[in-house]
């Protein structure tokens, strides 16, 4: 009876907590509340999740999704965690990042993924699909300190260590210029690296720019916008690809998986069969077959297009 009360009592607060959230249609604006909201739903679930205990000496695989911003990164993320039996950072894990996984667990008759893969410029709308885990890669990284590094990052591995799965997948942009520090305090991480047509990404990066009005994680010496978008998003993406090469190339290939947005697309099952290569995993259902489509969405005007053509010969 008790745990019938309990069920009925989270349902009704999920319900609330979706239709604040599919409600709002502005996506900075809804960033902005979600941060927000993160903050209260922490501080409850320290006072009320105090009987979860971290769960000790992980022995899962972690597998961490990288690349450029815009390569398709969070379609491939949403695919593979829809496809394999693992654990994942998902949007609840965001507001309650000591019990989410415990909440996916055992409330997964409610908290269950979608088959349809959908995501707006990387942020998705139910709250048990993915996260971009931003937060979590910040705390890792309050210290330069290697040994720091390794520390706080197995410290927050114990959130994730309520299903019996023995692989993790974090997806995660921002670690393109923190590629080698995190491969020198966790060298058993592997790594995936997304690559994309480089003219499909600028395109991309242009059209996130005019819908949002921000780049995401620009380095440093690009922070200042120029005169000219279309320059300044070449610029800003050939910038990224560069440290993110330069650090894999001090990295051992065995820990990296190369693969292609464009492969990806033509057979989204193709990097389950190299996946399998490296790490040893189960299907969550071996008849699934999740259809992945390129967006045919226009990015760009023609004469935005023909000027970034000319900038990348």
């Amino acid at each position: 009876m008790l745990k019938i009360i309990l069920n009925e009592k989270f349902r009704n607060l999920y319900k609330k907590l979706i239709f604040f959230y599919y409600n709002n249609k502005n996506l900075i604006l809804r960033r902005v509340l979600f941060s927000k909201i993160s903050i209260i739903t922490k501080n409850i679930e320290k006072l009320f999740c105090f009987h979860l205990k971290r769960r000790k000496g992980s022995e899962k695989k972690i597998l961490i999704i990288i690349g450029n911003p815009r390569c398709g990164s969070t379609l491939i993320y949403q695919f593979l965690v829809r496809v394999i039996d693992c654990e994942y950072f998902s949007n609840l894990h965001q507001l309650l990042p000591r019990s989410a996984s415990y909440l996916l667990l055992y409330f997964n008759s409610f908290l269950k993924l979608e088959d349809k893969i959908n995501n707006l410029y990387g942020h998705t709308k139910n709250l048990s699909d993915t996260n971009e885990a931003n937060e979590m890669v910040n705390f890792w990284f309050k210290t330069s300190k290697i040994k720091e590094i390794r520390k706080r990052f197995y410290e927050t591995m114990e959130y994730f260590n309520y299903d019996r799965t023995n692989l993790l997948i974090i997806k995660n942009i921002s670690l393109y210029d923190k590629i080698y520090n995190l491969h020198k305090a966790v060298p058993e991480i592997l790594f995936l690296h997304i690559s994309r047509n480089k003219r499909a990404v600028v395109e991309s990066v242009v059209k996130s720019h005019n819908d949002l009005g921000y780049f995401n994680f620009p380095p440093k010496e690009l922070k200042c916008i120029g005169p000219n978008l279309i320059d300044h998003s070449v610029n800003y993406i050939q910038s990224i690809e560069k440290t993110i090469l330069y650090q894999l190339n001090k990295i051992n290939d065995q820990n990296i998986i190369y693969f292609s947005y464009e492969k990806f697309c033509k057979n989204p099952y193709d990097l389950i069969k190299i996946l399998k290569h490296k790490i040893s995993f189960a299907l969550k259902n071996k008849n699934l077959k999740l259809k992945v489509r390129q967006s045919n969405r226009k990015k760009v005007s023609r004469e935005e297009k023909v000027q970034i053509k000319k900038i990348l010969k």
